[in-house]
């Protein structure tokens, strides 16, 4: 069954710790890098966005041990150009969701960024100039339908 958006909420306070359910995996982890602040156009996605305290942040990419899934083994700049990656989690609203995509012509600040399917973006370092991520909404009700809703920007 899909949440909404304020049951979402309602999990993070239901645990009532210093980090949203969705982010907390990366903190236990040690890889959480940073919180992203954001900005949102138009101003009316703003009571879909508010309801989160962390929906945006960079963590340090990582692989599970061989053989538990306990163990983190952080991603080092000698396995991978791209050791850190931007996570924007998607929202579950009544009727449907509001997801975040990153197209690299929306960013011509940010020259050396890999993405694999716009909804993930690997970053070479922590510290980037502002990035901007379309919002897609997609409604599921009556016929599915998607558009983009507006542009958040993170720094």
């Amino acid at each position: 069954p899909r949440q909404t958006t304020q049951s979402l909420f309602s999990i993070d306070q239901k645990y009532d710790s210093k980090y949203p359910v969705y982010n907390r995996e990366a903190v236990k982890r040690g890889v959480f890098e940073r919180k992203m602040k954001y900005t949102v156009t138009p101003d009316s996605l703003q009571k879909y966005l508010s309801a989160h305290d962390t929906l945006f942040y960079i963590e340090r990419g990582f692989r599970l041990g061989v053989h538990s899934a306990e163990v983190t083994r952080k991603i080092t700049y000698q396995e991978t150009d791209y050791p850190y990656q931007l996570v924007a989690k998607e929202l579950e609203v009544e009727g449907g969701s509001i997801s975040f995509q990153y197209f690299t012509e929306d960013n011509p600040n940010i020259a050396d960024t890999a993405s694999t399917n716009r909804a993930k973006v690997f970053l070479r370092s922590v510290e980037n100039d502002t990035i901007r991520l379309r919002v897609i909404q997609q409604r599921w009700q009556p016929t599915p339908r998607r558009w983009m809703a507006g542009e958040v920007k993170l720094f």
